[in-house]
């Protein structure tokens, strides 16, 4: 098989994305030649460590001796962590990593097991102890070349944030408020968004607009959203378009899906305005009163 390397930093060596290989192969191949690393521990999510034999797999590719690979092995492997990235959790995998004598972090899962691999990372360096495809795969979820070109599409939507340093806005910092709410992560998105695009419009309405044209030039995009959601071009904004796109794949638009009632707005509320990303959004959010008027858009029926 052809392996397949992107660079998301066309100036800088690292990160990559690497697509064409069996996931074993890959690590294996850029453990011993891009990172020349022989001591990975595995960060694996429970549900594929249970399902799958991704481990054993994983484990055996990099134990094989091909001349290519040799002398590596996985140290410790770390099956499972909670939501959200918990410090007792980080803190129980660095003291194995430590133990271990780990020189890298392989990650197999989610965006909680990659941002734990991240400040897991930094935390051994510094000694510190504290479309097309995403509408193909919700149809036919089989569809392997589906899954690819939305995982590429997801590396391809960070290029705004590591290349051409675009701040995070209040979706995101509100939404960090949430996790401990019972939102799952990229769940909060899905909720938030929308109603942040109509609160940003006042400042950035025309560089929605540009967004907004580009998904109604997508015929599957455009036939959703007319045929549906019963949308016009002309009068639909991109808070609405992304509501109706966030609809159509089954996923969650309310705070009231999760229970989460008036009652809790206030506090978080709150504690939004502590969070970077809410300061750095189009319209910085220094009152309280601000973030409610998202959340109030977001409650949906009780």
């Amino acid at each position: 098989m052809t392996e397949h390397v992107e660079r998301l930093n066309p100036n800088r060596p690292l990160p990559i994305v690497s697509y064409g290989l069996p996931y074993e192969e890959a690590i294996a191949r850029h453990l011993a030649e891009t990172l020349h690393k022989t001591r990975p521990y595995l960060l694996v999510s429970g549900t594929l460590s249970r399902e799958t034999d991704v481990v054993d797999r994983l484990r055996a590719r990099l134990e094989r001796d091909d001349g290519g690979s040799s002398g590596t092995a996985l140290v410790g492997v770390r099956r499972g962590m909670h939501s959200h990235t918990l410090y007792a959790d980080l803190l129980e995998v660095l003291a194995d990593l430590r133990a271990t004598r780990a020189d890298a972090i392989v990650v197999v899962g989610g965006g909680s097991l990659v941002d734990a691999a991240k400040a897991l990372a930094f935390a051994l360096a510094n000694g510190a102890d504290s479309h097309e495809a995403l509408d193909a795969l919700h149809a036919n979820p089989d569809d392997l070349d589906a899954r690819l070109q939305a995982q590429r599409g997801a590396s391809l939507s960070m290029q705004g944030v590591s290349l051409y340093g675009v701040e995070l806005g209040a979706s995101h910092g509100i939404g960090h408020q949430l996790g401990p709410q019972g939102v799952p992560h990229a769940e909060t998105t899905c909720v938030l968004l929308p109603a942040v695009l109509k609160y940003n419009a006042r400042v950035n309405g025309d560089q929605q607009a540009q967004v907004a044209a580009a998904l109604w030039d997508d015929p599957v995009v455009a036939a959703v959203l007319q045929k549906q959601f019963h949308l016009a071009r002309d009068t639909a904004d991109l808070g609405d378009v992304l509501d109706a796109i966030i609809r159509a794949l089954d996923l969650p638009r309310t705070l009231a899906v999760y229970g989460i009632g008036r009652d809790k707005l206030d506090d978080i509320a709150v504690n939004s305005l502590t969070d970077l990303a809410c300061q750095t959004n189009p319209v910085p959010l220094t009152e309280k009163k601000q973030v409610l008027e998202i959340l109030e858009a977001c409650l949906g029926e009780t």
